[in-house]
């Protein structure tokens, strides 16, 4: 039987800050291949636990373990989406490095290949998306993490998203971190939860 891969170990793992303890004893493992959604109120640690991930932030105790070096990361509002900077899709993508060959791979893969002359913040809130997805996948991740990804996109643009992280999740292998704090739709769109709650 083969065994399965893991990507993220988190072991008895607690953060502090300003003396208000924001993770408590919290352990967590990824699988290669989960569709992981990670839910909780505001307050709860979710943005903590992802800054911790990505290393941004260190655990005041506790284990991490990253055994893939590969990721993508989302944040809820990437880049120019808001700031009316005149920059077109594929020039968002191409900002990440990569060849005009993989510019082309990513495109096709995420449904916007007819937009890559357009201006970013011509697109609706769901194509913006799809761009900055398209952007982190730029370097073939085994793990992608998306941050509040549909926070402000209306709810048929949602299921359309959706679909795209579950096209990726199944058909290329994708393991996906989704963080939100809409329990009602997430679980209806990932194989796991994990909810943080207060603590």
């Amino acid at each position: 039987m083969k065994t399965k891969k893991e990507i993220i170990s988190i072991k008895d793992l607690s953060f502090v800050y300003q003396k208000e303890l924001i993770l408590h004893e919290f352990s967590l493992s990824v699988i290669k291949g989960d569709f992981l959604g990670l839910i909780g109120p505001n307050g709860s640690g979710k943005t903590t636990l992802l800054k911790i991930i990505l290393g941004l932030l260190e655990p005041t105790s506790g284990k991490v373990k990253l055994l893939s070096k590969k990721i993508g990361y989302v944040a809820q509002k990437a880049g120019f989406a808001s700031s009316g900077f005149p920059i077109t899709v594929e020039e968002v993508i191409s900002m990440a490095g990569g060849k005009a060959k993989e510019i082309e791979r990513v495109l096709e893969l995420t449904g916007i290949a007819s937009k890559r002359k357009r201006l970013l913040n011509e697109l609706s809130g769901g194509q913006q998306q799809r761009v900055f997805i398209a952007r982190a996948l730029l370097h073939k991740p085994e793990l992608l993490i998306l941050d509040e990804p549909t926070v402000g996109i209306d709810s048929e643009a949602q299921n359309k998203f959706y679909e795209l992280l579950r096209k990726l999740n199944r058909e290329q292998g994708l393991t996906i971190i989704l963080v939100s704090h809409d329990l009602d739709t997430v679980e209806k769109k990932v194989d796991k939860i994990i909810n943080l709650g207060k603590r």
